[in-house]
């Protein structure tokens, strides 16, 4: 087929080139010249529903081109308005079932029954659901006998699942399934039953986004004999497996990826990895424990895991006196010793101010692995010697200190967090001090947990930051200012007609002439995330609803308690509001999709 295509397009060029010199006046090539072989070529670079929105309404060759095609169809659907997505269902989706090889969808709404019968999508391979409910969640899974080529899974739920088993039965009987993530919230669920759901679980790789008890970690691993990697988290509560259950070893997995979410004791830890993971090769752990020993970690690690060549760690401590300080810097240097220098396990430890006088030191080894990174005001005798960091994709700044005295490079951060550790009087430089240690052009979503960030102060800062598709911020603080000469103001104006931005979470209460400017400033804003009282939602909705905000078309309100859907539909009913939207109250949040 490859040989086909080089074939016919080579013709194609040739008759192209020749066309263009034997003509005495120079035609431009058009796309409607390109042969269907190079269509398709291009066609694959592409979103679907790009494609779609691009030519299926062109004329009938390129209708024809997407319909009657043989090959593979990915559904990824963007977010979009309900009358985009019921015409793209309409046209694509329903007519060509029997082609499609992934589904990837992120909008709670778009889990329409007939849309996503997964029962006729029999060449299904990779399957991506984000931000859907648990009681849709248990509809869908049931036709997952159906998927036999299905290898690739994912399930994010915007509420906790109280019982998980029905999830784990589907998911483990799926044949040919190769990596699965479920994000299923950290509410307990039963326990998963003693006898394995599927001995012949193909699944290689496992990632459990949420909290998970002892009772359950052994028949999940009697599930999956397969596993390479594998990454959970582990419940404040973990207890020890009793010793009268025979502990099931996954012999092929060399990647664990471990979080412990409160003060795990190192025994614990200690018996995990021998009775269940004693052939690693990676090992991430992130989370707090009891206490840090060199000496014991040495020997786990000597006598128990023989394979580990990566050890990559970030250990919290939280300490109340000076006693608890000196005996942790005691332990710092205990790792320093020749054992982890020839593996060149390197050490840092970090101490961070805490509220009500509580310190947490931060122990590190080998950091510059890690997909994320903290950095605080504190420095160490590494920084002498700037390291780039290409692994890092998520950078967190607790305060000023941190980006000044920070001597090292991550060029391939998207994502950008500034804690409320940073002071009003620093905001003026801190453009060019994070464009020191990381390029500012390539950041997709910034998050500014600052409690007194001017808004001025960060329209300056957006300025310096071209590509950015998703914003959350806490407070929006006018001071002096008022809604006119914000928008009067020059770098508001050129902020608007260059920004990109997508989405929008604003966290604390916002009235409606923040909600203005925000709608003003961000004229491609698709979804607003935000916090209101009930007493302004009438005219807030008025005001996002009208027809003149055509990017928007998606408004949560977060947190919603049932009293607000309930409001919202008084006012529906009442004649207040019109109702040519679709909404949803779920998990104290509520949506409006239009």
């Amino acid at each position: 087929m490859e040989q086909i295509k080089r074939q016919l397009c080579y013709n194609f060029e040739e008759n192209k080139r020749k066309k263009f010199i034997t003509k005495s006046d120079c035609n431009v090539t058009q796309i409607e010249d390109l042969a269907n072989e190079l269509l398709y070529d291009i066609f694959e670079y592409l979103n679907s529903y790009n494609i779609y929105q691009s030519f299926f309404h062109l004329n009938h060759r390129f209708r024809s081109l997407l319909v009657e095609s043989l090959l593979p169809l990915k559904i990824r659907i963007p977010l979009i308005s309900s009358s985009s997505f019921d015409s793209y269902n309409q046209d694509m989706i329903m007519p060509n079932k029997q082609r499609i090889h992934s589904i990837q969808i992120f909008n709670t709404f778009m889990y329409d029954d007939e849309a996503l019968s997964l029962s006729n999508k029999i060449s299904l391979r990779t399957l991506i659901l984000e931000n859907i409910e648990s009681d849709r969640l248990r509809n869908l899974l049931n036709q997952l006998t159906s998927l036999s080529y299905l290898s690739s899974l994912s399930i994010v739920t915007v509420d906790p699942v109280p019982y998980k088993n029905y999830i784990y039965r589907e998911v483990f009987h799926l044949p040919l399934l190769q990596f699965c993530k479920l994000s299923l919230g950290n509410h307990y669920s039963l326990h998963l039953s003693t006898s394995p759901v599927n001995e012949q679980s193909s699944i290689e790789h496992l990632i459990i986004d949420y909290e998970i008890r002892d009772s359950e970690l052994n028949n999940f691993l009697s599930c999956v004999p397969q596993l390479r990697r594998f990454s959970l988290k582990l419940s404040k509560d973990y207890r020890s497996t009793s010793t009268n259950i025979p502990c099931y070893v996954l012999n092929n997995l060399i990647h664990l990826s471990l979080k412990l979410s409160y003060n795990i004791p190192f025994a614990t830890l200690e018996y995990i990895f021998i009775n269940h993971f004693p052939f690693i090769e990676i090992l991430c752990i992130y989370g707090n424990l009891t206490s840090i020993d060199a000496n014991k970690w040495r020997q786990l690690i000597s006598m128990h895991l023989l394979k580990l060549r990566i050890f990559d760690v970030m250990f919290e401590i939280v300490l109340y006196n000076d006693n608890q300080k000196a005996e942790y810097e005691e332990q710092v240097k205990l790792f320093q010793s020749s054992f982890w220098i020839e593996r060149q396990w390197f050490f840092h430890s970090r101490l961070d101010q805490k509220l009500h006088s509580n310190r947490r030191i931060l122990f590190t080894i080998n950091p510059y692995r890690r997909k994320e990174y903290e950095l605080h005001g504190e420095t160490t005798a590494e920084d002498e010697n700037q390291i780039i960091f290409k692994s890092v994709d998520l950078v967190q700044i607790q305060n000023e200190m941190a980006i000044n005295q920070c001597m090292d490079y991550f060029p391939n951060v998207t994502t950008l967090t500034l804690s409320d550790g940073f002071s009003i009087s620093t905001y003026r430089s801190i453009a060019s001090g994070l464009n020191r240690i990381l390029p500012l052009q390539q950041i997709k979503t910034l998050v500014i947990q600052c409690h007194h960030f001017s808004f001025l102060k960060m329209i300056k800062l957006l300025s310096y930051i071209p590509n950015l598709h998703r914003l959350t911020f806490q407070t929006m603080p006018l001071f002096k200012e008022n809604k006119i000469s914000i928008e009067q103001n020059e770098q508001f104006q050129s902020l608007c007609k260059t920004n990109s931005v997508a989405t929008v979470t604003f966290r604390q209460i916002c009235t409606l002439d923040k909600v203005q400017i925000l709608i003003i400033l961000f004229p491609h804003l698709q979804h607003l995330v935000m916090n209101i009282q009930m007493k302004d939602m009438e005219l807030i909705l008025r005001f996002l609803l009208n027809k003149n905000n055509h990017n928007l078309v998606l408004l949560s309100f977060k947190p919603a308690s049932g009293v607000y859907f309930a409001h919202l539909n008084h006012l529906i009913r009442s004649g207040a509001l019109a109702s040519d939207h679709r909404r949803l109250h779920a998990y104290r949040e509520l949506h409006l999709w239009w």
